[in-house]
């Protein structure tokens, strides 16, 4: 009886899936934003379950019940996930969705290829001329103010994301060539200019689009002063043109003494170099990092002798205004190099709050960044120690600092997806971690104190192989092998799931192979003789 027990069911499991495969799914696909992807999900297999109203997700078009199957083309799981969430360039998910009801079923409008007025249709050759001649130089070995600042939309012809983007980059163009004409243009260097290049048809176009965006399309660069400025944001008409104008503005602008009351209400940073006019070396490195920065922050210069000037050093020197801002002050000549340094490390708060909307800018930053996991409701006491610790860490210009409040909800999210091993669900705060770049942070269970931070603590974390998460393959198996000891760890009934589980499993099997491969019920040599 066993036996063909077994093999109802699996005759009934096959049934499903041959009446499943009728009925083909579609597949989604969303390109996504660094941060909160806006929707929940059942992570292990990644099906959808709610979708945030506003998030990313629903403007994506993502769908209760829909299953993320692939990130960036590669099969779906949930490191590979947490990876692009907490990376620095948008990427995209491909969802399986599942067949409605014939009369519930709508096709997908996708808007037709603009005719092009306001916007420029590129070559490889026209690129050569109109982009990058124009951006970089203007003779040989000569660097000149350009005529324009080009933006260029990377497309590709089967790219629903790229068909999409056409008539909102083209009304872009429109909205910029617009007040241009209007003379509310006046205060740039140079006009934004917009251009589109189709990449994927001619063998010359692909070559010189994968200089720009790898394999991600739709991709749009700001191309000024030998820089390419990235494009990550809502890719809507009033988003394009709002970016293109504010990348295109003055690197380093001057701070007149009337505007300093409103400047320090403002939270910040604001980076200040006071230097005399003809100090020139000093003002173009400021003006190099500037160029860095040009989509993040602002940079200003006051006049020597100035009452903004007279609350930094004697110049040349530089600062940080802003509130909330504890900037470490500036040691060496004003050199490019160590400017930049000097502004990585200032640009955030002495302790910034982790939240998912700034931890890839931290990430970016490339510095390890030592952060403490918190609950406000119970643990405001251990901030305000950690706090205090920190700042004196910070002096030393190694490491930043942040703290995360996972009395909200989205907060703890966030560290689920980016950091699964510092959840709340199973590795309840305090706990103190570190991360830096892209995908590596280091988490030790035993470090739950704040007040045992030091510079000594945090290079035996950092030094700790057994802590390291680096999103290789062996850091995934150890991810997992931790969380799996930590549940069996965390209770009683824990640990009778971890070996209960497993343990049925294999009796199950075993049971339904002996059955499957030993004699029939109805073998004549087991039918009892009756006569």
């Amino acid at each position: 009886m066993l036996r063909r027990l077994c093999v109802v069911l699996c005759l009934l499991s096959w049934d499903g899936l041959t009446a499943q495969a009728e009925e083909e799914p579609t597949l989604v696909t969303g390109s996504f934003e660094p941060g909160k992807i806006g929707l929940h999900a059942t992570w292990v297999s990644g099906r959808v379950n709610k979708i945030d109203e506003g998030g990313q997700g629903e403007r994506e078009g993502v769908q209760v019940g829909m299953v993320m199957v692939n990130v960036d083309d590669e099969d779906y799981s949930e490191a590979r996930l947490d990876k692009a969430i907490a990376g620095n360039r948008d990427y995209q998910v491909t969802f399986k969705k599942f067949p409605p009801l014939p009369m519930e079923k709508k096709e997908d409008e996708v808007p037709a290829k603009p005719d092009f007025v306001f916007a420029t249709e590129l070559t490889a050759k026209t690129f050569q001329e109109q982009v990058y001649k124009v951006t970089n130089w203007t003779g040989i070995g000569k660097i000149s103010d350009p005529p324009y600042y080009p933006v260029v939309l990377f497309h590709v012809s089967w790219c629903k994301h790229c068909k999409h983007s056409l008539p909102e980059f083209e009304k872009a163009a429109q909205t910029v060539d617009e007040a241009h004409q209007k003379g509310q243009l006046r205060h740039l260097e140079a006009i934004p200019k917009f251009f589109v290049i189709e990449c994927d048809l001619i063998p010359e176009h692909k070559t010189l689009c994968e200089m720009y965006t790898g394999t991600n399309y739709p991709v749009t660069k700001l191309f000024r002063d030998q820089h390419a400025v990235h494009f990550n944001r809502p890719r809507m008409a009033q988003t394009y043109a709002w970016w293109a104008t504010h990348v295109a503005r003055r690197p380093v602008s001057e701070l007149r003494d009337e505007d300093l009351v409103e400047v320090e209400k403002q939270r910040g940073p604001l980076f200040v170099l006071s230097a005399k006019t003809d100090d020139a070396i000093s003002i173009e490195n400021w003006r190099e990092v500037a160029l860095d920065y040009i989509e993040d922050y602002h940079f200003v210069y006051v006049k020597a002798g100035s009452q903004t000037a007279a609350r930094l050093p004697p110049a040349p020197s530089v600062g940080v205004l802003g509130s909330g801002m504890e900037p470490l002050p500036f040691e060496g000549d004003l050199l490019y190099h160590d400017l930049a340094e000097w502004v990585n490390i200032n640009q955030f708060e002495a302790v910034t709050d982790l939240e998912p909307y700034n931890g890839h800018t931290l990430k970016k930053s490339g510095l390890v960044v030592v952060t403490l996991v918190y609950n406000a409701n119970t643990g405001a006491g251990l901030k305000t120690q950690f706090d205090f610790i920190a700042k004196q860490l910070r002096l030393g210009r190694q490491f930043l600092f942040a703290t995360i409040d996972v009395s909200k909800e989205e907060h703890g999210d966030y560290l689920e997806h980016v950091f699964p091993l510092l959840s709340p669900k199973t590795a309840p705060p305090p706990r103190v971690f570190a991360f830096s770049g892209d995908g590596t942070y280091w988490e030790d269970p035993s470090f739950t104190d704040p007040t045992t931070i030091s510079k000594e603590t945090i290079e035996s974390l950092l030094a700790n192989s057994e802590a390291l998460q680096d999103g290789s393959n062996s850091a995934l198996f150890k991810e997992k092998r931790k969380r799996v000891v930590r549940f069996a760890m965390s209770s009683n009934l824990g640990l009778a799931i971890t070996l209960g589980v497993p343990l049925a499993a294999v009796i199950g099997a075993w049971l339904c192979m002996k059955a499957l491969c030993g004699g029939s019920d109805d073998d004549p040599e087991k039918i009892e003789k009756t006569d």
